[in-house]
């Protein structure tokens, strides 16, 4: 996993670290760290894949998703996915992810916000806005989703935001949002 782009104050596993664990999803990360007195202690940190979530925006709609997959059922979401290709960074991800999942690709792409919710977790959320000419191409789903995506209007959009699974990583950018544009005018933060 490459990343283009690290947000700023970011807690991050330091270069000495070791893994002591590497499981399906997470990785535990040791180290020795010194203490204020000059005594030493282990400390620890989980790592993950980052995620990319995307707000792709089609003349005046916004593009959601029906989604299905095992252990969540059934929810409403924007499209997104795990950033777990190597030699691919968050952007080309969040592309990928797009095309794959609704079968839509967009010319115009801005990186409008990043998170990390929890400062012992390396994981880090990106949140782009995709706009643009678009093209259709074919669905590509992963085996353990169904996803079947929908068109709406930008008032239905903020009617819905709050039940979907990604709310918590876009309510902030999104309130006071009062039309599409509002979104597509978001700075980006690659040219900051």
């Amino acid at each position: 996993m490459y990343r283009k782009y690290i947000p700023p104050k970011a807690k991050m596993v330091p270069p000495q670290a070791k893994c002591a664990f590497e499981g399906v999803i997470y990785s535990t990360w040791q180290w020795e760290q010194e203490m204020f007195d000059g005594s030493h202690a282990t400390f620890e940190m989980l790592k993950r894949s980052d995620t990319v979530e995307i707000i792709p925006i089609i003349g005046d709609k916004v593009l959601i998703q029906q989604e299905e997959q095992p252990y969540h059922g059934k929810f409403i979401d924007i499209p997104g996915g795990m950033h777990d290709y190597d030699g691919e960074d968050e952007l080309k991800c969040a592309q990928r992810e797009l095309a794959e999942e609704t079968g839509y690709e967009l010319s115009e792409w801005k990186l409008v916000t990043t998170h990390q919710f929890d400062g012992k977790i390396e994981r880090f959320f990106y949140i782009f806005v995709a706009f643009g000419e678009y093209k259709k191409v074919e669905q590509n789903l992963d085996v353990g989703e169904k996803v079947a995506p929908e068109l709406v209007d930008f008032d239905e959009f903020m009617r819905i935001a709050p039940t979907l699974r990604s709310y918590g990583s876009i309510r902030d950018i999104i309130k006071g949002a009062r039309s599409a544009q509002d979104l597509i005018s978001l700075p980006d933060l690659y040219s900051s």
